[in-house]
């Protein structure tokens, strides 16, 4: 680390969970990963998650917010379904909304902070913010933060997220750093993120399972509403975002999911909560989409007062 610099706390020892055999490199301590968690008090959704080093190795999922993940230590990388992004240590990748991704340290292990911006933090008032782009000024699924970049940004609006402030206040001080972190000009801070991207029916679409996820969602109803046929819209769905209703109805349950296992319910009541039919039911698609059952991601986890880095 160079001189100057502030360095990453030491947090103390956690509940420890061991990774299905599948996941693990030869090293026995990268069998043991945890998450210390913060999450906001008065905006949903908004959190920052630490990881110990570890060699786990993410499936294909999808975040309903703007994903920063800032590499601590090791190298990552990150597929996308238009291609892959190497993430080096000190280095961050921010990946859009419902972005299909996977990751991890492939065999390696890898150190992480990831931090979830929820949209209502990224569109407050109406506004409305531009698509990721990459250094052509190309639209793309993430953007690769540079060392330098990320480690004098970061820093500040992991200590700010943690504050937790106003929202006014929030943005005050979050827009600018997401702006030179994205190298959006900050007079024109009308945003990050743009619905525009896609087409309006699958927007509204997507607005609506996200209001209904725990709910049944009958397509038909779901393609009346968005006065679309309803084959054209599972085709139009797929081919804007990668995935079926179906599966992105099942994604934003899994998160619903992930939130409430924090607070130690029964698994069961969790599965309820969140739509699933039963136990089993959130077991196999929670483990599809984070290679973690829901018993042992709970076992991970440490809910953190702050992450100060």
């Amino acid at each position: 680390m160079r001189p100057g610099k502030t360095p990453f706390p030491t947090i103390s020892a956690a509940t420890e969970v061991v990774i299905p055999e599948a996941n693990l490199s030869a090293d026995p301590d990268a069998r043991r990963v945890e998450f210390r968690i913060w999450r906001s008090q008065t905006v949903p959704g908004l959190e920052v998650i630490h990881t110990n080093s570890h060699a786990h190795s993410y499936p294909p999922h999808m975040h309903d917010s703007l994903e920063i993940i800032w590499i601590r230590a090791g190298e990552g990388k990150l597929d996308c379904l238009q291609g892959a992004f190497q993430i080096n240590a000190g280095e961050a990748g921010v990946v859009r909304p419902n972005e299909i991704h996977s990751g991890g340290g492939r065999g390696n292990t890898i150190e992480y902070v990831a931090i979830h911006l929820p949209r209502s933090l990224l569109r407050p008032g109406g506004r409305r913010f531009c698509s990721l782009c990459d250094d052509e000024g190309r639209p793309a699924p993430v953007k690769v933060v540079s060392r330098e970049k990320a480690s004098s940004l970061l820093p500040i609006m992991v200590r700010t997220l943690c504050a937790d402030l106003p929202v006014d206040r929030l943005l005050y001080i979050l827009t600018p750093i997401l702006c030179q972190l994205l190298d959006v000009p900050t007079p024109e801070a009308d945003l990050l993120i743009d619905d525009e991207v896609l087409h309006p029916a699958v927007s509204k679409a997507q607005a609506i399972i996200r209001d209904q996820c725990a709910n049944r969602v009958d397509i038909s109803e779901l393609a009346t509403s968005v006065d679309l046929d309803m084959r054209y819209l599972i085709s139009l769905f797929k081919v804007s975002t990668g995935t079926t209703p179906h599966q992105f109805q099942i994604a934003m349950r899994v998160e619903m999911a992930r939130a409430l296992l924090e607070q130690q319910m029964p698994l069961c009541e969790v599965a309820a909560r969140a739509g699933f039919s039963d136990q089993s039911h959130l077991n196999r698609h929670f483990r599809r989409r984070y290679g973690f059952t829901p018993g042992e991601f709970r076992e991970a986890v440490v809910v953190r007062p702050s992450i100060v880095v």
